[in-house]
């Protein structure tokens, strides 16, 4: 490999060049060491019949209309998972619907915007509503930056 010419900086005397000043290579970012799990995202809205539009995760899980689940509230995050004795399914259209009962658990209202994760490796999808997505932003900022924004 051929390295570069370093430029020559000619003085305004007149005098001999001058090579620049070595610098002191500029620092790199620290990376994450990696995803632990093939997490799959998506943001939707929850509709006045509790179906979550977005259906990319429920997808990516492999999960098709009729698919059967156990659907329930756990720690103000709702949580479903694959269950071949679930009452829960996936509906026709496939939508994840999300039980009225579990929707009053979790404060959950028509309209309100949430986070899916799906986890494929232990065949589950954990809905977070605002309130879930406000705490951990808030906690990460206040790690990351120093203090909550």
């Amino acid at each position: 490999m051929t390295r570069p010419i370093a430029p020559l900086i000619l003085s305004s005397a007149g005098s001999e060049p001058q090579r620049p000043l070595a610098r002191p290579p500029l620092p790199l970012a620290t990376l994450p060491e990696g995803r632990r799990r093939s997490w799959q995202y998506a943001v939707s809205t929850i509709d006045n019949r509790g179906r979550v539009a977005e259906t990319s995760v429920v997808r990516a899980l492999g999960w098709a209309a009729g698919t059967r689940l156990h659907v329930r509230e756990q720690g103000r995050l709702i949580v479903a998972v694959l269950d071949e004795q679930g009452v829960f399914q996936i509906s026709q259209t496939g939508h994840l619907l999300i039980p009225v009962a579990v929707r009053r658990w979790a404060d959950l209202r028509p309209g309100d915007r949430v986070l899916l994760a799906g986890d494929p490796d232990r065949k589950l999808i954990v809905v977070h509503p605002p309130e879930a997505i406000d705490a951990m932003v808030e906690q990460l900022h206040a790690i990351r930056l120093g203090d909550p924004l």
